[in-house]
């Protein structure tokens, strides 16, 4: 009988398969990665970004994401509900990414890259609001 393709199987399936996968990292994972940005394999392979910086800027205008319905507390990957969520590193400047807070009160909070020249705007623009 043949296997069922991934994404007909149950979540259950899937946190298996990530609590797998998360449990085969160690230092050794880390030290990979340490010791490639110390080699020269990115000018000896000619490697090259997958993205452009300049194509994700988005100003002046500005998109919002909303996160708000994603249940990022409730998810258990084997070693217990996660203490704080946020969106990894994100070089798309002028994406607003609304997501619940850790706090746990119904609050919001929001992830707002921007280039530091317009920081200062946008504090101005922010406290305003009060």
């Amino acid at each position: 009988m043949a296997e069922e393709p991934e994404q007909s199987r149950p979540v259950k399936h899937a946190v298996e398969l990530i609590s797998r996968e998360v449990a085969r990292i160690n230092d050794g994972y880390f030290k990979f990665f340490i010791d490639f940005a110390n080699s020269d394999a990115v000018e000896k392979d000619r490697l090259v970004a997958t993205a452009d910086a300049a194509d994700l800027v988005l100003s002046p205008n500005i998109e919002v994401d909303s996160w708000l319905r994603i249940p990022f507390y409730d998810m258990d990957f084997g070693g217990g509900r996660p203490f704080f969520f946020m969106p990894s590193y994100l070089l798309v400047e002028g994406l607003l990414i609304l997501l619940p807070s850790f706090l746990g009160d119904g609050s919001v909070d929001a992830y707002v890259p921007l280039f530091s020249r317009d920081m200062k705007t946008f504090k101005n623009c922010c406290y305003s609001l009060d």
